[in-house]
């Protein structure tokens, strides 16, 4: 069975597999689309105790790491860093720069 996609993730089964995510050559998804796409759809928070965050913290943290590797997936190797080092220093210097 095929089914026409932009975006897949290998081995659904599997704990999640940070490396599996599959892009159609011609996706047009900027990185923090994708990274939201995949915490709407792949993230599963831990119930909030003293040993874990906050389900939104936890969302966020899931975001920051899938937005490196949703860079790396959609942008020019020369792109990647900076955008990512760009995303780092928004999310937590915000405040600060401002």
């Amino acid at each position: 069975m095929r089914v026409a996609a932009d975006v897949a993730v290998a081995n659904p089964g599997e704990t999640w597999p940070e490396d599996a995510v599959l892009l159609a050559a011609g996706a047009r998804l900027e990185p923090d689309e994708l990274a939201r796409l995949l915490a709407d759809a792949c993230h599963v928070p831990n119930e909030p105790s003293w040993e874990t965050d906050s389900v939104q913290r936890q969302r966020e943290e899931f975001i920051e790491r899938h937005f490196a590797i949703a860079c790396r997936l959609l942008l020019p190797a020369d792109e990647v860093t900076r955008r990512t080092m760009d995303y780092l220093v928004r999310r937590h210097l915000g405040e600060l720069v401002r």
